[in-house]
């Protein structure tokens, strides 16, 4: 039983069995996009800022900060 709520599955996009029956499936994989394009968008920014100025040490570091869970929606 714990196994399907556990265990990810390839062939289903990632998801776990569970998520599918239940179907939790598409919100997951909706939330999983929007992530993707919002770190696609950043990079890109990232690189724009980068590309447009000489960085100094500690501008560099804090683009690699992870924010931290209060910063997350």
């Amino acid at each position: 039983m714990l196994y399907n709520h556990v265990r990810y599955h390839e062939s289903i996009d990632n998801v776990t069995t569970a998520d599918v029956y239940f179907g939790r499936s598409e919100t997951i994989l909706a939330e999983r996009k929007r992530i993707k394009l919002a770190t696609i968008a950043n990079r890109r920014l990232q690189h724009r800022l980068r590309a447009a100025k000489i960085l100094t040490p500690d501008e560099r570091a804090s683009l690699h900060e992870m924010p931290d869970e209060s910063q997350i929606v």
